[in-house]
């Protein structure tokens, strides 16, 4: 198999079927935005029922004559989606080792309903309700399996820190707080919960794990907006008119990644880059770090930056009216007429 050149996008043998045709568009759709072909391949889809009377979507690729993957996924009504996106992670995954890239789950908060957190795909291609907290959310991130989503809500001076589970459809409080709490965001593994709390009129970094809380930041810095990563959690830290993102690696060392005279916010990793939107005197930009080489690239200037995502195939983008899906250069993949205030998808 060629995987490092593209020849032609691979060819489909479908039969005549909604589904059948509308899965066809959806990984054709997916594989479209990667650099990654394949020479004289064949994808065969299909609908077909189990023994239980369950559908499922077939995907088979051949080469040469060879069966190189047969897989079948089952899907419930309307959710076909996400069936046709786990093929286009198989196909994916034959090719270049690489997991979980299109069935990752996008959560997204509009602006016009701050009380509930609703589901799409990479793609936008649609918007499903998760749930309704009542109380505005003001932040929310998946778990690295897309199951569960840690969320934040304000209700006047009161907050709460919960985690939602889509599978069961049920809600848990961690905890309570009069002081402001933001930023929930997973360690690699899901084995923790790290955000931000105010602690004596200032915000510290905090955890949870053992269904106990613990401050893992300390002294006069504001420490703020930390990510979980595989090496450990990142987090920005402002003392006066610096900016500094540093990481706590396993064995509870601090390390500078990066000073900056402007604002840091939101940084995110995936492999060796790390996104954070760049805030001086109000004008902001996208930019990507990349730690092998320690430069910067500007992927996007824009002074209404709302929020945004890294996902395994660039950072998506929320600006006034509009979402927008760039690659690691920042060229645009895609450009939608969509208001959020909130992005979340987990990067694996």
């Amino acid at each position: 198999m060629a995987c490092s050149t593209i020849h032609a996008m691979p060819t489909f043998d479908l039969n005549q079927s909604y589904l059948t045709n509308r899965a066809h568009q959806i990984i054709e759709k997916d594989l479209s935005v990667t650099s990654v072909a394949f020479e004289r391949g064949i994808i065969h889809l299909g609908i077909i029922k189990d023994e239980s009377g369950s559908s499922r979507l077939s995907c088979e690729l051949t080469h040469n004559g060879e069966i190189k993957l047969d897989r079948r996924y089952g899907f419930r009504s309307g959710e076909m989606l996400w069936a046709a996106h786990r093929c286009s992670d198989a196909i994916m995954n034959r090719l270049t080792g690489r997991t979980g890239e299109f069935s990752n789950r996008l959560a997204i908060i509009f602006p016009s309903h701050p009380t509930i957190v609703y589901e799409s795909d990479v793609h936008c291609n649609r918007f499903d309700q998760l749930f309704n907290a009542h109380v505005p959310v003001i932040g929310a991130t998946w778990s690295s399996n897309s199951r569960k989503i840690a969320y934040i809500t304000k209700d006047q001076n009161h907050y709460e820190l919960k985690v939602y589970d889509r599978i069961n459809d049920e809600h848990r409080l961690l905890l309570e707080s009069e002081q402001p709490l933001s930023s929930p965001s997973w360690s690699n593994k899901d084995r923790e919960l790290y955000f931000t709390q105010f602690t004596h009129g200032e915000p510290k970094l905090m955890s949870w794990r053992y269904r106990r809380k613990n401050q893992l930041t300390f002294g006069n810095d504001i420490d703020l907006m930390p990510f979980g990563t595989k090496e450990g959690v990142m987090y920005v830290s402002v003392n006066g008119d610096n900016t500094d993102l540093y990481m706590i690696n396993a064995e509870g060392s601090k390390n500078r990644i990066l000073h900056s005279d402007g604002k840091i916010l939101y940084p995110q990793m995936v492999d060796q880059s790390i996104y954070y939107i760049y805030d001086h005197n109000d004008a902001k930009s996208l930019i990507r770090f990349d730690l092998a080489t320690k430069k910067q690239v500007t992927l996007l200037n824009n002074n209404n930056l709302k929020a945004f995502t890294a996902t395994p195939i660039g950072p998506l983008v929320a600006s006034d009216g509009k979402v927008m899906l760039l690659d690691s250069n920042g060229h645009s993949r895609w450009s939608k007429p969509i208001s959020a205030t909130w992005l979340s998808m987990p990067v694996n």
